[in-house]
């Protein structure tokens, strides 16, 4: 792949009796009501980092997948604001990715899920309901596909395409915003080190391309191999038969500035056409929340109490 196709968001450019749960660290969060943990999780001959916030008793417990693949769960930390509405809130960095180790055999989907699997049957003490942006889109809807009667509900920001061939189109739709900030002057030349590719090309995810971005996401780590390594396996890839057999609730969301376009989002809306979908459409929005944070938080909260209230 070459580099121009590194981490496009999507990052784009895209035996549990045996699992052991090892407490690392064990914290108060500033809210006294709520507590942070910070755990590493047995993944096969791996680790994975993950973190819980979490109010006393817990309605939700919401899993947070981060974009990628490659990319560190850092970014998803504001989110962590919905534990004040009684959510319980888990990240992890997927494998390779952060603070995880980069385990063998397998970058292809069914070990990204079994990862998932061992999330949050250690870490999640409430109902579990995914949050996936942009690849992480793509693995939450494909999980709650192979585990339907585990999961209660997905938020979607973002999300990654359900085919190999919408994820070109969303490529091609990508690499055009960047070519026009390049031809503006907003953004240089390509970066000659692959570490520096998402802080360069950053502007472009964003509708405001002049937009500051928190320094978590601005300063974010990405494993280009770990991207390139998660495509070639998932190769062809065409998940749209299984996503069409969810019927569980989907809190849809999409930026109508997001570089990877609306035909993006139009796929992945095909394929749940089973399930109930909430479509949000946020204006003056790209790829990620934090351009436009008073639009998503309310949103997100409000679908998660009403799922919560559901007998």
């Amino acid at each position: 792949m070459s580099p121009a196709r590194w981490p496009v968001g999507l990052a784009l450019a895209l035996g549990l009796a045996a699992c052991q749960a090892m407490p690392v660290q064990l914290s108060r969060a500033a809210d006294p009501a709520l507590a942070t943990e910070a755990r590493s999780i047995s993944s096969g001959n791996g680790e994975l980092f993950a973190r819980r916030v979490s109010p006393a008793e817990p309605a939700i417990s919401l899993i947070l997948l981060h974009g990628g693949p490659g990319m560190a769960s850092s970014y998803l930390s504001d989110l962590e604001a919905l534990a004040d509405a009684g959510i319980e809130i888990i990240s992890y960095d997927q494998r390779g990715s952060g603070a995880s180790t980069r385990p063998d055999p397998g970058w292809g989907m069914e070990a990204y899920q079994a990862d998932l699997e061992r999330v949050i049957r250690s870490m999640a003490t409430a109902p579990v309901h995914l949050f996936g942006h942009s690849w992480g889109g793509l693995l939450a809807m494909t999980y709650a596909a192979k585990h339907p009667a585990e999961i209660e509900s997905l938020v979607l920001f973002g999300s990654a395409p359900p085919t190999h061939a919408a994820l070109e189109r969303a490529e091609a739709s990508f690499l055009e915003r960047v070519s026009g900030l390049q031809q503006s002057g907003v953004i240089g030349p390509p970066p000659a080190l692959a570490v520096d590719y998402l802080s360069w090309v950053l502007p472009a995810y964003f509708a405001n391309p002049l937009f500051k971005p928190p320094e978590a996401l601005a300063s974010l780590p990405i494993e280009s191999e770990v991207n390139r390594q998660t495509w070639r396996a998932l190769s062809d890839f065409d998940f749209r038969t299984e996503i069409g057999r969810l019927e569980l609730p989907v809190l849809f969301i999409y930026g109508e500035a997001d570089p990877f376009g609306r035909s993006t989002a139009e796929s992945s809306l095909a394929a749940l056409s089973s399930a109930q979908v909430n479509q949000v459409w946020l204006p003056a929005c790209g790829h990620f929340w934090q351009e436009c944070p008073d639009q998503v938080y309310p949103v997100i909260e409000q679908f998660l109490t009403q799922q919560a209230a559901v007998p």
